[in-house]
């Protein structure tokens, strides 16, 4: 999540010495960041690479960009549904059911049917006899170059980014405050609408009302 003054977070993880599961503690998108940036960072620092290294990286870019997409939907459905359960996301089309689920159309936030054939090819290249093929189309483009590669991480970065703006909108899990001295910088994440049980691995749960809201 970029900041102002060129300053940038990386997920931010609760974890109990280590013995528990580490929980996310700040909104989806930043661990979401986290991963695209990683992926660009690669990326940027390579100009070219031969056919069989190119096919590997193109497989494994396809591959992180859903997988961090998923995560990304998991956990922002999550904060929407507080208490209620949500089913596992092992692809575009099960994440578009349970978003249905609490009356969200993800057709209607975001490049819907790119990131369903992104992720189609995900599953073509993984199960399927087609592994070490040299298509790299997606839809009618071919992202056959190490520059095309870098257009298709921040075509996805791009749409995620879109899709939690409107998201923000309509179901909003964070207020995010900065403030900046000459000297420092502090950011503080206020949760909406849920709280996260700590002692129980991160639990996320409806945010109970202030008093003052409970009296009137």
């Amino acid at each position: 999540m970029k900041l102002p003054a060129g300053f940038a977070l990386g997920p931010m993880y609760f974890s109990a010495g280590g013995k528990q599961s580490s929980v996310l503690m700040g909104p989806p998108i930043i661990a979401f960041d986290f991963g695209v940036t990683n992926a660009l960072n690669r990326l940027n620092s390579v100009t070219s690479l031969p056919h069989d290294e190119f096919q590997f990286e193109f497989n494994s870019l396809v591959d992180n960009l859903i997988a961090d997409t998923l995560i990304y939907l998991q956990n922002r459905l999550k904060l929407i549904a507080a208490k209620s359960g949500i089913g596992q996301m092992y692809g575009m089309d099960a994440a578009l059911k349970e978003y249905d689920k609490f009356s969200i159309n993800l057709r209607n936030l975001c490049d819907f049917e790119f990131l369903t054939q992104l992720d189609r090819v995900r599953g073509r290249k993984h199960h399927s006899s087609r592994r070490y093929d040299a298509d790299y189309a997606i839809g009618i483009v071919a992202y056959d170059s190490m520059e095309r590669l870098r257009k298709l991480a921040s075509k996805v970065r791009a749409e995620i980014h879109g899709l939690d703006d409107k998201l923000a909108e309509t179901h909003p899990s964070h207020e995010v405050k900065v403030e900046q001295t000459p000297n420092s910088m502090s950011v503080e994440f206020h949760s909406i609408g849920h709280t996260l049980d700590l002692t129980r691995k991160g639990k996320i749960n409806p945010q109970k009302p202030k008093a003052s809201e409970e009296n009137n």
